[in-house]
């Protein structure tokens, strides 16, 4: 993240995309906002184009007030309960903890949120929400009802063909992708994008579930569960007494379907 950029954009306050938060301990254990605004606050943005919500920034004057160290994990799961139980269906962010200089050059920890464009229409603590302009509006009816129509067509995208969150093109392994480039077919980016191995978007080459599973040394770094685990028994039956061996099988995917085929064979 672009620490210069960021700051720029935080000295020129909200717009659509961007929401600052001033973070308030209250009798030394309520944070605020309070969690049913928040909750509508980050809905809407995902309602909407997705954006970045800034917490430990004065809104009205712009400033960096930070969230003392000792905090910063409280916040955060703070923010992870308001996004899983306040918000309907859950609502994914991605956070990162990072130091902004305040007015008297100092540095302040700040959590950011990435909000994506989400696939789904979310439900907040006070109802359905979409961020217009700098601000949340209630949608009506009619609105919520287009909405619901398009993050459905959305939705047809097929689910290895999504962007791996926090997942770069300089993650995939050179070895691994040179298996599905053909000299006669264009540039390396086009090849790889026809295959749906990575999303093109804006010009940012971004690996998707299959390019991740299939041209990383390790998809489990990104994919959680993307592993096969093997376990023999004496008998038929899954019985933990029964067990003489059980081994996890990673890396790319179809290596991990021969070993374990292999693996199968050998026990």
């Amino acid at each position: 993240m672009n620490l210069t950029h960021l700051m720029q954009r935080i000295r020129l306050g909200e717009d659509s995309t961007l929401e600052l938060k001033q973070i308030t301990l209250r009798d030394g254990k309520n944070l605020e906002p309070h969690p049913d605004g928040l909750s509508d606050e980050l809905a809407a943005m995902g309602n909407a184009s997705g954006g970045l919500m800034v917490f430990g920034v004065d809104d009205k004057t712009r400033t960096v007030t930070g969230i003392p160290a000792e905090h910063l994990d409280r916040v955060e799961t703070w923010l992870t309960a308001i996004c899983t139980d306040r918000i309907k269906p859950p609502l994914e962010v991605v956070t990162h903890h990072l130091e902004l200089l305040d007015a008297s050059g100092q540095l302040q920890a700040v959590i950011v949120a990435e909000v994506p464009r989400s696939l789904w229409v979310h439900q907040s603590a006070n109802g359905y929400f979409k961020r217009i302009g700098h601000a949340k509006r209630e949608m009506q009816p009619d609105m919520l009802a287009r909405l619901f129509q398009q993050r459905s067509q959305a939705r047809i995208v097929r689910f290895e063909e999504q962007v791996v969150p926090k997942a770069h093109f300089d993650d995939l392994d050179a070895l691994l992708l040179r298996r599905f480039i053909k000299p006669d077919q264009g540039d390396i980016i086009t090849q790889l994008a026809r295959l749906h191995l990575i999303d093109n978007r804006d010009g940012e080459a971004l690996p998707t579930i299959a390019g991740v599973l299939l041209c990383t040394l390790d998809p489990a770094k990104w994919l959680r569960n993307a592993e096969i685990l093997v376990v023999a028994h004496t008998g038929v039956r899954n019985d933990p007494n029964e067990q003489i061996d059980a081994q996890e099988i990673r890396g790319p995917l179809d290596r991990q379907i021969l070993d374990a085929f292999h693996l199968c064979a050998v026990i």
